[in-house]
C-alpha cells in the first residue's frame, strides 16, 4: 500500500466514480434512469445505471460519487472535439 496522497483505487478496490443512477427493475423507473444517464453522457458526465432489486415501489435515484480522473461536463467534450480532429487531420493530412 502506498503511503501519502495516491489517485483513487491504487490502495484497494476501485470505487465507482462519476454519477450512478439506481432504479427498481420496473419499465418506467428502469426507462427515467436510462433517459437521464444517456442525457448526463451527452453533456460529456461519465454515468452508469444499476438494478436496485431491494426495493418494492418504483424508485430512481442518483448518485454523486467521486470524481473520475480526467475532465468531465464541457471540458470532456471539447477534449473529445480536439481529439476526433486531431484524428481526422492525421487520417487525411494537415490543411
Amino acid at each position: 500500500m502506498k503511503e501519502g496522497p495516491v489517485a483513487i483505487g491504487e490502495n484497494g478496490p476501485m470505487f465507482n466514480t462519476g454519477v450512478v443512477i439506481s432504479s427498481t427493475t420496473d419499465e418506467r423507473s428502469h426507462s427515467a434512469a436510462e433517459s437521464v444517464s444517456r442525457e448526463l453522457t451527452a453533456l460529456g458526465f461519465d454515468s452508469v445505471t444499476k438494478d436496485d432489486t431491494r426495493k418494492l415501489s418504483p424508485f430512481v435515484s442518483v448518485g454523486v460519487e467521486p470524481r473520475p480522473s480526467g475532465p468531465q461536463g464541457k471540458a470532456k467534450l471539447k477534449a473529445q472535439k480536439m481529439q476526433a480532429k486531431s484524428q481526422a487531420e492525421d487520417a487525411t493530412g494537415p490543411k
